[in-house]
């Protein structure tokens, strides 16, 4: 069977269910917040809905085993853009996938989330779309030719405005996300749905001393740390300058970066001793349990899970104050702001934590806190199974 035609074993064709189309330009195995959020939703799915996932291949994974839903893979070219290999859609294929959709639930619009919302307008199908990121922002963030920026802004605003204009809903993860992008004049009907943790699995260690132990680290070191996508919009490159300032006043510290990304970001942080970085991971709770303190220093965020992960396992959070991550993040209560881009202020946020024990335990346990009340993914399945039924069914919210 051509490349672009896997096809994962088929189930859920119990009459009566509808078909759901998912398209998205990131999957598994290769790890990221797009990736996650489906790997906690199709579960919560599979057995209301026939599902089929259209994605690109980025290698095996366990998905292809599953015996709930369709599983298409498109192949990737040798371009990429930051560390993101583009996929070559068959676009024949999708069509007739779409063909036979109730509904078309596009995660990104990159070639094959494209592809899929132009079939679907083709075709006369509903479309709902979740907004993980401000492409716009992302998109100009990621580049590394700094005078190509303004231009690239404008552009793929422009392509953003486009293409969400066929699109029946977009499923939003906040109100102020929301409202960026009413102001940008994408007026499609827009829904609140936020992200989700699984408490249940990101959880404080036991012992701070074992939860080191067990990623090889000695229990006197201090842990400062980032798990995510290495891409450029993540700025970590203000993090590793905060870090050998915060070094020379506390030898006895690492930078830990799990995760995986861009070659040349890679390259800078292994460059200096005391960074360790450790490529993807797929259960990267240990080494966040590891942590004393994480920090976020990204450039654009809708939600962050990565933030919200860390404070699962009541890690105390440094951000700078960006997208809905400035609207969860309580200065002093569940977590610290630094200014964004400034090395200097965020290395004197990591000694304060580092100095000030009874700061760290305030910050652990409130956050831990905070996620468990707010953020459920069961909530969030909830919330997008009444959209796609009420989108099918022509209901307004």
């Amino acid at each position: 069977m051509a490349e672009d035609q896997k096809v994962g074993k088929e189930a859920g064709k119990e009459a009566g269910k509808r078909k759901i189309l998912i398209a998205t330009d990131n999957f598994l195995p290769r790890w990221d917040g797009i990736s996650r959020f489906l790997a906690e939703m199709i579960p919560r799915l599979k057995d209301r809905y026939d599902l089929t996932i259209i994605a690109p291949d980025f290698g095996y994974t366990a998905a292809e085993k599953a015996q709930s839903f369709r599983f298409l893979k498109m192949p990737t070219s040798r371009i990429k853009i930051g560390d993101f290999p583009l996929p070559r859609p068959n676009k024949k294929i999708i069509r007739q996938e779409v063909a036979k959709a109730d509904l078309v639930f596009s995660q990104t619009i990159g070639p094959v989330g494209l592809a899929a919302i132009n079939a679907a307008k083709k075709e006369k199908k509903k479309v709902i779309s979740y907004i993980h990121s401000v492409e716009w922002e992302l998109i100009t963030q990621s580049l590394g030719i700094e005078f190509f920026k303004n231009q690239a802004y404008s552009i793929s605003r422009s392509l953003v405005r486009n293409v969400y204009k066929k699109v029946d809903v977009l499923l939003m993860p906040a109100q102020s996300v929301s409202e960026v992008f009413s102001w940008h004049q994408i007026d499609a009907p827009k829904r609140i749905v936020h992200l989700g943790v699984d408490t249940k699995k990101f959880t404080p260690p036991a012992r701070k001393d074992d939860a080191k132990a067990l990623v090889g680290i000695a229990k006197d070191i201090f842990v400062i740390g980032f798990h995510g996508r290495i891409g450029r919009e993540k700025d970590l490159l203000t993090l590793l300058r905060a870090y050998i300032q915060v070094k020379k006043h506390h030898p006895k510290s690492i930078l830990l970066i799990v995760g995986d990304g861009v070659e040349s970001v890679k390259k800078k942080l292994k460059s200096v001793r005391g960074v360790v970085v450790t490529g993807s991971k797929h259960n990267v709770v240990p080494y966040i349990q590891a942590m004393d303190v994480f920090c976020l220093t990204s450039l654009t965020e809708t939600t962050s899970l990565s933030v919200l992960e860390a404070m699962a396992c009541g890690v105390p959070v440094i951000t700078n104050k960006v997208g809905f991550v400035k609207d969860y993040v309580k200065d002093g209560k569940n977590g610290l702001f630094f200014n964004a881009k400034n090395s200097y202020d965020l290395s004197k946020h990591i000694q304060r934590v580092m100095k000030d024990e009874d700061l760290r335990k305030r910050l652990s346990l409130t956050g831990r806190k905070f996620v468990e009340k707010y953020f459920d993914w069961d909530l969030t399945a909830k919330e997008i199974i009444k959209a796609i039924d009420d989108t099918i069914e022509g209901k307004e919210e």
